[in-house]
């Protein structure tokens, strides 16, 4: 009888010892994931943000590998406590910390993929409107080229006396004007889509 309690106790210390080894390193792990999960980099514009994006998915692949060693772990923890040993307590402490980083971890993971949606949203909205200021400016560009040229072709006619090159000019930069005013007319849509999305954002 007092080998086979000897026996028990022995057994006992070995799945104690293996517990606490899975069990710490296992945690160093969480920690070490925890770190990549609390980042709040964001990238400097769109296409940095789609490379973190990609990381940050190969990370949750790596995550979700490593959960099948929490499980492991609890399952080790359950095997243990049901045989009742003296240092059950030691267990469930240890296994109540694990629990409570790895919880931490997933909420952090939760918390960045938000964080990186709301950064795309941005990313893009910056870009849009940054497309729209070039826009604009190459339009006020394209106005003043033509108000420019129709100030010198004036110039000229008026000095050559040709008043029917005058109309003719006229009725081109009169075309050009009504382009112009159908092109800022279809821009107009986005650019109320972009004050609408700033407004959300």
């Amino acid at each position: 009888l007092i080998a086979e309690d000897r026996r028990l106790a022995l057994e006992d210390s070995v799945c104690l010892f293996e517990y606490m080894r899975e069990s710490a390193d296992l945690e160093q792990w969480i920690n070490e994931q925890l770190q990549t999960a609390m980042s709040e980099e964001y990238g400097d514009d769109y296409e940095h943000l789609k490379e973190l994006k990609s990381r940050f998915e190969e990370f949750k692949q790596q995550v979700k590998t490593g959960s099948e060693r929490f499980v492991l772990c609890e399952q080790a923890a359950n095997s243990i406590l049901r045989r009742n040993p003296p240092f059950a307590k030691e267990i469930l402490k240890k296994q109540e910390k694990l629990r409570s980083v790895w919880r931490l971890l997933l909420d952090y993971i939760m918390s960045r993929e938000q964080k990186l949606t709301a950064a795309e949203e941005l990313h893009l909205f910056n870009r849009d409107v940054a497309e729209q200021e070039e826009w604009v400016a190459e339009k006020v560009k394209d106005k003043f080229r033509t108000f420019f040229f129709s100030k010198v072709s004036l110039q000229m006619s008026t000095m050559n006396r040709d008043l029917g090159r005058n109309v003719q000019h006229i009725h081109s930069l009169w075309q050009q004007h009504e382009v112009l005013e159908n092109e800022i007319k279809q821009g107009e849509p986005r650019l109320q889509k972009l004050l609408a999305e700033s407004a959300r954002l």
